[in-house]
């Protein structure tokens, strides 16, 4: 028994490592399986796999090994192309859990109430603009420790924010 990883079915023989995968491995992933192959071939180029109980038989090929300095784009793609058919089980499984989540999480925009979505929009410019005026602060902060001032801690609107940054940025300019 051999069990499924991330990169495929790796094997080691006579001393050489090997992976298998193909878009049958993707679904396997985190699974132990049966592997069959050709004793009488050093390294095979294909093996059989099964479930557990030698059942549902799977042919997988061997991964494309790259030259390490002669590889032709030809060569590139076809390595690629084993590895996002190995991937794409995976990829599609997220995409339909995340679909999932996202439909039972939220509640669908026809189904609110006029006056229940414009409170929601006040509520998220709200939190945004007070976000947004939390973030100047601190880089007013910042910047006025590494100019070695002391500012003051009042509760400021954007446009006194928005001055002082400037103003900040000439003084910073000036030290230059």
């Amino acid at each position: 028994m051999v069990k499924v990883t991330r990169n495929g079915i790796r094997l080691t023989l006579k001393g050489n490592t090997v992976h298998y995968r193909n878009e049958y491995t993707g679904k396997l992933i985190g699974r132990n399986v049966a592997v069959w192959l050709n004793t009488e071939e050093v390294i095979p180029d294909t093996i059989t796999v099964t479930d557990t109980h030698n059942r549902n038989p799977l042919i997988v090929e061997k991964e494309v090994v790259l030259p390490s300095m002669t590889a032709s784009n030809e060569d590139f793609e076809k390595a690629q192309a084993q590895v996002d058919a190995h991937n794409e089980y995976g990829k599609t499984l997220y995409r339909t859990i995340t679909n999932l989540e996202k439909d039972t999480m939220f509640r669908r925009t026809n189904y609110i109430d006029p006056r229940t979505k414009n409170l929601g929009e006040r509520m998220r410019t709200g939190k945004k603009k007070v976000s947004t005026k939390r973030q100047k602060q601190r880089l007013i902060s910042r910047k006025e420790q590494q100019l070695g001032l002391s500012g003051e801690k009042t509760n400021q609107d954007s446009n006194d924010l928005d001055r002082k940054q400037r103003g900040l940025k000439l003084i910073e300019e000036a030290i230059k």
